[in-house]
């Protein structure tokens, strides 16, 4: 219970879970405020959350990109080679209880307000953006954002591969 803040892959709990990870049981609580790959339990979790529980607010601060002095240069105009580090990454993939997902979240429950009003992308309750297994959770907060913004997943992205070899097709299909 307190606060953390980062840039990426920020949680209440674990900043990464590895594919090998377990964090189950835990509740975390208080603010946690970051950028991208930001949960209230994990920023970035590949591995396996069970059974836990976020109070946390998560960034339901507004974060901007600013502009530093080093990035105008002394004519007053701006530099357009640092156009691309102006871009708004701020924000992205930001959930209750993991930011973003490749890996499995069970039975988990979110109850802290996530986001802020208009601004971010990939902010979901539980996750804020998914291509991994999602079952029995639950979100009990309000869930703010600009575009991809869900009670459950902000994005979810089913992802499927087929690595096929010469001998495992049919005779009938050539390559």
């Amino acid at each position: 219970n307190g606060t953390v803040i980062g840039k990426s892959n920020v949680g209440g709990i674990a900043g990464i879970n590895r594919a090998s990870g377990t964090v189950s049981g835990c509740a975390a609580g208080g603010e946690i405020i970051g950028e991208e790959r930001v949960g209230g339990i994990v920023g970035t979790n590949n591995g396996l959350i069970s059974s836990s529980v976020n109070q946390a607010k998560v960034n339901t601060i507004a974060i901007s990109p600013s502009i530093s002095l080093s990035e105008i240069n002394l004519s007053l105009s701006f530099d357009i080679t640092k156009l691309p580090s102006l871009s708004s990454t701020a924000m992205t993939d930001v959930g209750g209880i993991a930011g973003y997902s490749s890996g499995i979240i069970l039975g988990s429950v979110n109850s802290g307000s996530v986001g802020y009003p208009h601004m971010g992308y990939n902010i979901g309750g539980i996750a804020g953006r998914s291509c991994g297994h999602l079952n029995g959770n639950i979100n009990q907060a309000k869930i703010y954002g600009r575009k991809d913004v869900g009670g459950i997943v902000g994005q979810a992205e089913p992802h499927i591969s087929y690595d096929l070899v010469k001998t495992m097709l049919p005779d009938a299909f050539t390559i």
